[in-house]
């Protein structure tokens, strides 16, 4: 019986002691290892971005472009933080390595040894990924603006089209760079490339003989003509049997652009109101400004502020949370435009650059601003309180205009013109915001079950509206004051309002109501 316990229960036991007791040491070596090397990895870390920062090498990456470039691909964090959080993470990685190499076991040794192999290939596959990420999305913002200047009615599908597909073709490389299942993605790819191709190209021969036929006529035949009653009926036909959202431009488009009155447009205003049409305003006023404007219009629906810096959405409209979503009682606010103290930066900087003044609203007083825009004392009170948008005052020759423009670009920022303002912005316009909205419509839809389709309707005056004119379905174009239409506007399928801000405003919609009724 002793025997039998000796040889089964504690031989066991006593080998397992002297095990543990081997490995023991190795274990406290691992841990050292693992404890050392957090500690390298956040002192070496930290003081190289410190180190950067201090020498200036954010402010030769600003100069290089590659600012530009990084907040253009999504990333704001500076390249100085960028490089050090690389080599807190390589130092990491190396640490675990050596950590487990520590434990001196023949299979964990031969593992880490494969690993440390195979980090290059990690390292280039993902130096491929983030390649590849930057130029979808450099290339899709140029695609879609060359698109919306050639008057491609899909311009925002084309450009998205642009950036998925070089996104896969970037991830079919670090996948073959992984060596994982090589043969597998290479024929993959090249089947769902050229199946898209193919796909596209029936969509286009078959279903997009109108577009083609319309795009062919503008460039050979010269601009769409003016629009009239027939073209409205053409246009208002196609929404029958679908649920309508109207996008809407204030100040010359639903207000006009002298005595900022909305009068004209009243019948057309009650009209939708009536019917539950959802009014959405999209505008470069703050939302100091667009508040009492609501009280007056009675309007409880979402509104866009300062060309697209967030969208206001009365709380409880929707049964979900949003990305980027915070409470402002009575609101739930999406933002997508910087902050208006960075934007002020910028503007100081550009001022610096080009050795000129920029006057911003920053810079103006109440009675400077009244007298630049027109705005009773009240009004100019409210537009001072900005939040994603700066507008500012450029005069002078071409070059000098079109070098504030470079400027602001080469930052990763956008700029847009409005009457006699220009304005400084984040990564923002009124169709992007304007899209994000009609998501969470979609969204609303769905879960309640409704089978509609959502069309939307967008009415502008200016260049400054072409971003969310080219984001609608039915664009409607109304007149400036002149009686003329903003030359620079070329979009397919654009609608001639006939009348002058809120009176075309007026009877574009009156007009779609009857033909959808």
């Amino acid at each position: 019986m002793d025997t039998f316990i000796n040889q089964a229960l504690l031989k066991p036991l006593e080998l397992l002691g002297l095990q543990v007791l081997n490995v023991l040491p190795n274990v406290l070596a691992m841990g050292i290892i693992l404890l050392g090397g957090l500690f390298i990895a956040w002192a070496s870390g930290s003081f190289v971005e410190r180190l950067l920062h201090v020498i200036g090498f954010d402010r030769l990456c600003d100069r290089l472009g590659m600012n530009a470039a990084l907040l253009r691909g999504g990333v704001k964090t500076d390249p100085s933080r960028l490089v050090g959080r690389s080599i807190y993470w390589t130092v990491i990685v190396l640490a675990s390595i050596a950590a487990l190499g520590a434990l001196n076991l023949t299979p964990i040794n031969q593992f880490a040894q494969s690993l440390l192999a195979y980090v290059p290939h990690l390292v280039t596959a993902a130096v491929i990924l983030l390649a590849g990420y930057f130029l979808s999305n450099f290339v899709s913002r140029a695609v879609l603006i060359a698109a919306v200047n050639a008057g491609l009615p899909p311009a925002r599908l084309i450009a998205t089209c642009s950036r998925w597909g070089i996104q896969a073709l970037a991830g079919a490389m670090a996948l073959e760079q992984l060596g994982i299942a090589q043969h597998i993605v290479v024929v993959g790819f090249g089947i769902t490339w050229g199946g898209i191709v193919l796909a596209g190209a029936i969509a286009f021969g078959l279903g997009a003989t109108d577009l083609a036929k319309g795009f062919l006529e503008r460039r050979l035949v010269g601009r769409s003509k003016p629009g009239t009653a027939d073209d409205l009926h053409h246009l208002y036909r196609r929404t029958t049997m679908s649920k309508l959202i109207v996008y809407t431009d204030l100040d010359g488009s639903l207000l006009d652009g002298t005595s900022y009155s909305y009068e004209a447009a009243t019948p057309a205003l009650t009209a939708l109101r009536e019917q539950g049409i959802p009014l959405v305003l999209v505008s470069s006023k703050t939302r100091a400004e667009m508040e009492p404007l609501r009280q007056r219009l009675d309007h409880h629906d979402p509104f866009i502020v300062e060309n697209g810096g967030a969208v206001f959405i009365p709380h409880g409209l929707f049964d979900f949370p949003f990305e980027r979503m915070r409470t402002r009682s009575p609101y739930q606010v999406i933002e997508f435009g910087l902050p208006y103290h960075m934007l002020r930066e910028v503007l100081k900087q550009i001022e610096d650059a080009v050795e000129t003044p920029l006057q911003g609203f920053g810079d103006l007083s109440v009675e400077a601003i009244m007298q630049v825009t027109g705005l009773m004392h009240a009004d100019a009170v409210l537009a001072k309180q900005r939040e994603y948008d700066e507008p500012y005052l450029l005069q002078g020759p071409q070059p000098l205009i079109e070098e504030v423009c470079r400027q602001i670009v080469t930052r990763g920022l956008r700029w847009t013109k409005g009457g006699r303002l220009f304005h400084l912005m984040g990564d923002n316009n009124k169709g992007e915001a304007a899209s994000v909205l009609l998501r969470c419509y979609h969204r609303q839809q769905r879960m309640s079950g409704q089978t509609e389709r959502i069309e939307t309707v967008g009415i502008g005056d200016s260049i400054n509206d072409a971003p969310l004119l080219a984001m609608v379905d039915y664009p409607i174009l109304v007149q400036k004051p002149d009686g003329s239409y903003d030359p620079d506007l070329h979009l397919s399928g654009m609608i001639r309002a006939p009348g002058i801000g809120p009176v075309g405003w007026n009877e574009a919609v009156l007009d779609l109501l009857t033909q959808v009724s």
